[in-house]
């Protein structure tokens, strides 16, 4: 009966055992399931998922709450409990008790939620929590804690929280395996993107190449460029800056801009305004900025907050830049920025291709030109040297007849007898040959001056010459013609102006040259006027011994000469179209000849023509 009693005791002592092997059992065997869970997780809501339900079940816990570190606070991220606590709600780290236990890397286990200092009663009052145990998640360096909550008082037994700990750990390896799957997978992303944009880049600059390869007009390459970059790139506008570094100035080519191609207004831009910003591109470096000077704004591109600009460079010397405006705050990045280049360099090759080419049809034009002032000036001087031999030759045909020598098989031996009237012809025709043989003779040698000239700087033997007294002189010549022709002459020389030392030669056949070329052009009953003056100038430190040049001027009335033939009224041969080119004698080697002198004065000469006036200026200072 004794032994009955103990083996019954025995079995009673037993059966708790057994029960809590039992219970352990499924608890590691639901740990299994959920790391396995876990260990298959591919995004945050699985892992989530897994540890809430799990957690749970493990501890017999009334609620369970998974808790990210962000920053300086605690985000519950989610929760699974018999009434709602936190879920979505963001903490500070100091003011809760899931940032205590990240903080010192540990867990904790409250019985009794208001006996404890850490925690904020008033955020527990609304629900059903009596007591908790939260642990880390990751114990070194938590990234986040799991909560376990009971809505009575209740203290987890040591298995317990090592099993929710071992949960945790799960987590937290299942957590890390996630970022890094999501990171490669956004890297994989990433350099998809890359790839795929390279391809769309590569293909855009191969469009713009093909596109201004194929073209030798300037304007149709920068356009092309800029719609297609503002296409290509979805930017909101783009356009072209073309440089005049002779003259340090900047001209705004083209704009594309919400989807409008358009050539800017001329509005030229100073190089020097704007030290900053140019001094870069002519060092030919590529930059982004994200304001716009004032003295630089085109139109409606004031407002965009960011602009990449971009040199132009061919042969290391800088063209112009391109611009390419975005609204996104974001910077361009280095893909954007080295197809920018590219697009350049390719813009570079086109412009002094283009650029060549139009220098190239300009030499053309000139040849083809100079060709036809060639054939011109042939056909000029035949004429010119055969209207002067045939009258020669009829006035010697008539001075014949004239002394009956016509006819005559010899001359005679003795002296022939002419009336008087005969010998007036007779003196007539030998004025006639006299004048045509000068003529000719003028010719030659204004053709053997003008090849001289050529050749010839020095301006010779220098001399102190008075305006005042060698402009009558020059004058006195034309003065009968001027009279023939029914023009006015007159001269204005202040009495009190000084001499220019020069050589006197050279510059009388200027004011002769100019005076036959007045008189021949100038209507009857209008003036002919010859002026002198000197220019004021100012000294400064740069130049203090400057010399106050002379200005000679002659004009004359009735007419005017049109911007096309001022251009070319000194080139060599040129003469000024009219429906009769034998109206007026002449070769058109004159003014040729005159501007040739000036510059051996080292002076220059300049025509204007306004309200039917055509005005000379010959500006001349005195030379050493």
């Amino acid at each position: 009966m004794k032994r009955n009693l103990k083996s019954t005791s025995k079995m009673r002592d037993c059966r708790p055992a057994e029960t809590e092997v039992y219970q352990l059992n499924q608890r590691l065997h639901h740990l299994i399931q959920v790391i396995q869970q876990l260990t298959a997780a591919r995004d945050l809501e699985m892992i989530m998922a897994a540890v809430r339900k799990g957690a749970r079940q493990l501890t017999n816990a009334d609620g369970v709450t998974f808790v990210l570190r962000e920053g300086d606070c605690c985000y519950y991220a989610d929760e699974d409990a018999i009434s709602p606590l936190w879920k979505g709600g963001r903490f500070p780290m100091s003011a809760c008790i899931s940032g205590w236990v990240m903080f010192n890397q540990q867990s904790v286990i409250i019985e009794d939620i208001y006996a404890d200092s850490r925690i904020p009663a008033d955020a527990y009052r609304p629900t059903f929590v009596k007591s908790l145990a939260m642990v880390p998640i990751r114990t070194r360096d938590p990234i986040g804690a799991i909560g376990n909550y009971w809505a009575t008082h209740h203290t987890p037994t040591p298995t317990e929280l090592n099993l929710l700990q071992t949960l945790a750990d799960a987590a937290a390896v299942a957590l890390e395996n996630v970022y890094l799957h999501e990171e490669q997978e956004q890297r994989i992303r990433d350099r998809t993107a890359q790839l795929q944009q390279a391809l769309d880049f590569e293909a855009l600059l191969k469009r713009i190449t093909d596109s201004v390869r194929d073209s030798l007009d300037e304007h149709q390459i920068l356009a092309t460029v800029v719609q297609e970059l503002t296409q290509g790139l979805a930017l909101s506008a783009c356009s072209t800056t073309l440089y005049d570094l002779e003259q340090a100035t900047a001209s705004v080519g083209y704009e594309y801009t919400h989807g409008k191609l358009r050539a800017a207004c001329v509005n030229l831009i100073v190089i020097a305004e704007l030290p900053e910003l140019y001094h870069q591109l002519l060092q030919g470096e590529t930059f982004q900025y994200c304001q716009i000077p004032r003295a630089q704004a085109q139109s409606d591109l004031t407002t965009e907050p960011l602009i990449l600009v971009c040199p132009i460079v061919a042969e290391q010397h800088v063209l112009g830049d391109l611009r390419l405006y975005r609204v996104s705050p974001e910077p361009f990045t280095e893909l954007e920025v080295r197809l920018v280049r590219q697009v350049a360099n390719q813009c570079a090759i086109a412009l002094r291709q283009a650029r060549l080419y139009a220098a190239v049809q300009v030499q053309v034009n000139e040849l083809e030109r100079l060709h036809q002032l060639k054939d011109d000036f042939l056909s000029t001087v035949s004429h010119e040297l055969r209207s002067p031999m045939t009258t020669i030759r009829m006035a010697v045909q008539m001075l014949e007849a004239v002394l009956g020598l016509l006819n005559s098989k010899a001359l005679p031996e003795n002296d022939v007898v002419i009336s008087q009237h005969n010998f007036s012809k007779a003196v007539s025709y030998l004025q006639i040959l006299s004048k045509e043989c000068q003529r000719e003779t003028n010719l030659i040698n204004d053709l053997l001056d003008l090849t001289r000239l050529e050749a010839e700087l020095a301006p010779g033997v220098l001399q102190e010459v008075f305006l005042q007294e060698l402009v009558p002189q020059v004058a006195e010549p034309f003065q009968s013609r001027i009279q023939q022709q029914q023009q006015q002459f007159h001269i204005q020389i202040p009495q009190q102006l000084p001499p220019i030392k020069t050589n006197p030669a050279i510059l009388e056949r200027i004011l002769r040259e100019l005076l036959q070329n007045a008189c021949k052009y100038t209507p009857p009953h209008e003036s002919i006027t010859v002026a002198a003056a000197i220019q004021p100038v100012t000294k400064n430190a740069f130049s203090p011994d400057a010399l106050a040049p002379f200005l000679l001027t002659v004009t004359n009335s009735g007419v005017e000469i049109s911007d096309r033939d001022r251009a070319c009224i000194f080139d060599k041969f040129y003469r000024i179209p009219s429906q009769d080119p034998w109206r007026t004698e002449g070769t058109g080697l004159g003014l040729a000849l005159v501007k040739r002198l000036v510059e051996q004065l080292s002076g220059s000469i300049e025509v204007s023509s306004v309200d039917n006036l055509v005005c000379f200026t010959v500006k001349l200072t005195s030379l050493p």
